[in-house]
C-alpha cells in the first residue's frame, strides 16, 4: 500500500508540472516575480521546463482591456530610455563566439508593441517581437553596427536606440596563443 501511495504521489507531482506566479514592472522598468498577488500585478502561469532542444518563445503577458487591440492606449505613454547595452561600442569578438545583444527599455516593454533589431541598418528577422535579449550566431570577419527599435500597434516608431558598432575577428596562425593542429 505504501508503494503504491508513493507512485501515484509521484505521478501527481510530475503531470502538475504548472503553478500559478505574479509579474509586474516597477517604476525604473525592473521585472518582478512573485508566487503572491500583488497591485499592479498581471497573473502568469508558470509551465514545466521544457525539454533539452525544444524551441521556447519569449514571455507574453496578457492583455489588460487597457491594452487590447480594440480598446484605449495611453496616448501619453513614452519610453525615457532606449538604449544598446551589450555589445560594448568598439567590443571585439572572435569569429564564431556567440554575441548576445542586449537592449534596455525604460519603462519596461509595454505590450502590444514590437522590438524591432536592426544589425547594419537591417532588421534581424530571427529576433522575437517581444525580447529585449537574444544571440547573435554565424557572424562572419567584419565590423557590425547594432540598434533597435519599437514600434507601436499604428507601426508608428516609438523609439530608436544609439547605434552601437562592434567587430567580429577572425584569428589568424599569427595570433598570439593560437595553437596549431599537430602535424602528422
Amino acid at each position: 500500500m505504501r508503494y503504491l501511495t508513493t507512485c501515484l504521489l509521484l505521478l501527481w507531482a510530475t503531470t502538475s508540472g504548472a503553478m500559478n506566479a505574479w509579474r509586474w514592472v516597477d517604476k525604473d522598468g525592473v521585472v518582478h516575480f512573485s508566487d503572491q498577488p500583488m497591485p499592479g500585478a498581471d497573473k502568469v502561469q508558470i509551465k514545466a521546463a521544457p525539454k533539452p532542444g525544444s524551441v521556447v518563445t519569449p514571455y507574453r503577458a496578457a492583455r489588460s482591456a487597457s491594452e487590447s487591440e480594440d480598446g484605449p492606449r495611453d496616448a501619453n505613454f513614452q519610453y525615457t530610455r532606449c538604449a544598446v547595452s551589450g555589445p560594448s561600442n568598439d567590443e571585439v569578438f572572435q569569429a564564431g563566439d556567440a554575441v548576445t545583444a542586449t537592449f534596455q527599455l525604460l519603462p519596461g516593454y509595454r505590450v502590444g508593441d514590437r522590438i524591432e533589431a536592426l544589425l547594419n541598418g537591417q532588421r534581424i528577422t530571427t529576433w522575437p517581437e517581444t525580447a529585449t535579449r537574444s544571440t547573435l550566431t554565424g557572424l562572419a570577419r567584419g565590423s557590425y553596427t547594432l540598434s533597435f527599435k519599437v514600434i507601436g500597434p499604428d507601426e508608428g516608431t516609438l523609439c530608436t536606440a544609439a547605434p552601437v558598432e562592434f567587430h567580429v575577428q577572425q584569428p589568424s596562425l599569427l595570433t598570439p596563443g593560437h595553437k596549431a593542429a599537430p602535424r602528422s
